[in-house]
């Protein structure tokens, strides 16, 4: 929650609202719920008791992903899980945050609250995302995993890495979000080979000066045709974003 502020004051039927990543403060939460105690000193919750709205501070950014467990799909119904057009498609995350500062984005929230992108955008071990996916493919029939993170592509040892783990040990085609200023024809070739089959990319607006001028997309219109042109000829097909 990024304005906690109109969510709980406006309205007197909301009595917690968490400032920030969840898994922690939901916890603590609910460990106090079923002991009978008040939440209202819990970390990164604000919290009404008795009429009155307790702020807490938000917590640190978790830093540990590996460390959390992989989401529980079993409380979903199966096909909230799993899409796309008979596909059998399932989404990962293998990261979390962004460090580019679009000026219509969330992400300019955590910016302001917890620092610069080395604190904001954060990366999962290759090993924990390949887990994940092992995991769940055989279990829900998983015909392609797509990552949706809002930036996939990270530093050239991680592409590396999972390009070669993913090919040996997934084998799945999968499909990812993408700037396209991060479209280095060495990482179109090695995701192409470990099985990438679709890449999303935010265009946004035709025009280059809305692009830079209001969006704070400082990308040009040669840049993005030549990441569409890279995609396609890696057999990589393309989808844009655009607003509207």
């Amino acid at each position: 929650m990024m304005a906690p502020e109109s969510c709980i004051l406006e309205t007197q039927d909301i009595d917690y609202v968490c400032v920030g990543e969840g898994e922690r403060p939901a916890l603590d939460l609910l460990e106090a719920l079923s002991n009978g105690k008040s939440a209202k000193h819990v970390g990164g919750l604000w919290v009404r008791e008795k009429g009155e709205v307790f702020r807490n501070p938000k917590n640190p950014l978790n830093n540990e992903l590996d460390a959390l467990p992989h989401p529980d799909r079993d409380i979903f119904d199966f096909h909230t899980i799993v899409y796309g057009h008979g596909q059998n498609a399932a989404l990962m995350l293998s990261g979390r945050g962004c460090p580019y500062d679009c000026h219509y984005c969330c992400n300019r929230w955590y910016f302001e609250n917890y620092g610069g992108p080395k604190e904001i955008y954060r990366k999962r071990s290759v090993r924990s995302v390949v887990d994940e996916a092992k995991a769940i493919i055989p279990k829900y029939n998983l015909k392609h995993i797509q990552f949706f993170d809002e930036v996939f592509i990270s530093k050239k040892s991680w592409i590396e890495e999972f390009s070669r783990t993913w090919k040996q040990e997934v084998g799945l085609e999968f499909s990812f979000l993408m700037r396209v200023e991060q479209a280095k024809p060495e990482y179109i070739e090695m995701l192409a080979d470990a099985g990438c089959t679709l890449i999303h990319a935010g265009v946004e607006s035709g025009s280059e000066r809305v692009r830079r001028e209001i969006l704070n997309r400082r990308m040009s219109d040669r840049k993005i045709i030549e990441a569409f042109d890279l995609c396609k000829k890696n057999g990589i097909k393309t989808w844009a974003f655009y607003q509207i």
